[in-house]
């Protein structure tokens, strides 16, 4: 550990820098917070310098740390980012001096949240006047107004020497608040930040929707309605300290964003928070790396993940070196351990994409192949399509008895299934299951899925499915029409299907609604309802965009995925 003092040292004297670095001799008292000398120096050299000045006292009551701030700010020094067991804090304190004021800045109280002190002890050191000395604590709360308890103006001998016993009944606390959110085994905790200039709470519910599916338990959420969002961290600092403060309370390992980051968004927010943190783009791909079943699939999520990380590898080297020495203005100098590490990576990245890429276009050869042999064949295709959970699957499998996974969560089923089934015209025609969307698809997500997407392109008939219960449903419906046309799935034939009618009040007053979407809707459940009717509708569609034909399907058109 160096005892050299660190932050605003520029224009201090020798003697002024061998002063604050005898800090370190310091040593508080057994039960105290700091000794009255220690107070009683920092004050002086607070003074002497009109600056502020703290120190970290770890546990044992050793001076681990001297910050030399400006008039008004005393920021933390760089601390270990490792974190500690749920509910414990850092096993530090901090003494920090003020020139003026009644109480610690914000930015006093943020840096205690988030560092997770053990306690902040502010003394103000101006003029002549005596010493005044707050002591400021944590306590379990999901916001930093409440997670901050500031103590009454206190002489120093005034102060307690009860420190470590109220330290254990703190930690006891935190514990307790922690485990009142018990989790299943494997399962992580996660908190929400929606940011956003409207729509928060559509926002919020369907992020919750994604980090569920995606094996998370949400302890808490935080919202936050900006027109401009922070260019540096997305949230403001108070927001920020507010998920500390949160995250504190409940234990939660990971800070999940609801729009895509930029690489650098997400270091500077995780090295604010000191949390591991997640965009919504991450947060999709790793809902499809475990819905994967198909090799097509495996290989089109793999593909998005590493498109996804191959940016935010820049950096990952900052604890090597990064340029070696050599002579002249840049000529023979060598390139640092992190550097090298940082291509030899990069490279890894880029080969294995291109070699996934590659396995890819096969997979959509193969495509494209068993496609022309389908129209060869004159077998219509209906593909269903729609966002996600509102009921494709169950309606597929009461279709085809495809027995595809089905389930109340976004994303339950992701590979692509084609099955057959027989008209009640007599003639037969495909149905293709495929992956639910979402708004705001990321560019790269929907560039790796395109093998699979491709089977939308070649229908004959778009079965729209939509849920009927949800509120918006009419965003939902665009959103999906959207995504589309973006695809260039321009121009296919199209049959609104409202699914859930049953959980509708009163469906009658909602078909004139729907009608408003599509010419003709159809209103149905697909949990409940009969079939016939939109089978005679998808007939009556068929027939005016597919010639008819009667043919057995051969097995080689149909598969489990639909692209092997």
């Amino acid at each position: 550990m160096s005892e050299r003092a660190s932050g605003n040292l520029s224009g201090l004297k020798p003697s002024e820098l061998r002063a604050l670095e005898r800090l370190f001799r310091r040593r508080a008292p057994r039960g105290s917070i700091a000794g009255h000398e220690l107070i009683h120096e920092l004050a002086e050299r607070t003074r002497a310098l009109g600056r502020r000045v703290g120190v970290l006292i770890n546990r044992s009551g050793l001076v681990t740390h001297v910050q030399v701030g400006d008039a008004k700010q005393l920021p933390l020094p760089d601390l270990a980012s490792k974190r500690r067991g749920a509910g414990r804090l850092r096993g530090l304190r901090w003494i920090a001096t003020a020139l003026r004021g009644d109480g610690p800045h914000r930015d006093d109280l943020n840096a205690l949240v988030r560092a997770r002190l053990d306690l902040l002890l502010w003394v103000r050191a101006s003029g002549d006047e005596p010493l005044v000395a707050r002591e400021v604590t944590l306590v379990p709360a999901e916001a930093l107004e409440g997670s901050v308890v500031v103590g009454p103006p206190l002489a120093p001998q005034q102060l307690a020497d009860d420190f470590a016993e109220r330290v254990a009944e703190l930690e006891a606390a935190f514990g307790d608040a922690v485990g009142a959110g018990q989790r299943t085994e494997g399962e992580r905790s996660a908190l929400l930040a929606v940011v956003g200039e409207r729509d928060l709470e559509e926002a919020r519910a369907e992020l919750r929707s994604l980090a569920t599916a995606a094996g998370f338990a949400v302890r808490g959420e935080v919202l936050q309605r900006r027109e401009r969002p922070n260019p540096r961290t997305l949230l403001g600092r108070g927001k920020v300290a507010d998920l500390c403060a949160l995250a504190l309370s409940t234990g939660a390992e990971v800070v999940i964003v609801n729009t895509e980051l930029a690489p650098r968004q997400q270091a500077a927010l995780e090295d604010a928070l000191a949390l591991g943190v997640l965009d919504r783009t991450k947060l999709i791909l790793d809902v499809f790396a475990q819905r994967a079943r198909t090799h097509a699939g495996k290989l089109q999520v793999e593909v998005a993940q590493l498109r996804y990380s191959l940016p935010r590898l820049v950096g990952r080297g900052g604890d090597f070196s990064r340029v070696g020495g050599g002579k002249g203005a840049g000529f023979g100098r060598t390139k640092g351990a992190g550097e090298t590490k940082l291509e030899v990576d990069r490279r890894r990245v880029r080969r294995r994409i291109h070699s996934l890429e590659q396995e890819l276009a096969k997979v959509r050869r193969q495509g494209d192949l068993r496609r022309r042999r389908r129209a060869k064949n004159a077998l219509p295709l209906v593909a269903l399509v729609g966002y996600t959970n509102v009921g494709k699957s169950t309606l597929f499998n009461r279709l085809t008895d495809a027995g595809v996974r089905a389930a109340d969560m976004l994303f339950a089923s992701l590979d692509p299934t084609v099955r057959a089934r027989r008209l009640p015209s007599g003639r037969r025609a495909l149905f293709a299951d495929s992956v639910g969307f979402v708004r705001d698809l990321p560019a790269n997500l929907l560039e790796a899925f395109r093998a699979t997407l491709d089977e939308i392109g070649s229908a004959d008939l778009l079965l729209h499915v939509a849920d009927a219960s949800d509120p918006h449903v009419f965003e939902r419906v665009e959103a999906v029409r959207t995504l589309l046309g973006g695809l260039g799935h321009v121009g296919v034939p199209e049959l609104l299907v409202c699914n859930k009618q049953d959980l509708l009040s009163d469906p009658g007053a909602f078909l004139p609604l729907a009608r408003t979407l599509a010419p003709e809707p159809v209103l149905m459940s697909a949990t409940e309802g009969g079939l016939d009717a939109l089978l005679a509708r998808i007939d009556a569609e068929l027939e005016r965009c597919a010639p008819e034909v009667d043919m057995t399907v051969s097995e080689d058109l149909v598969s489990e995925d639909g692209l092997q």
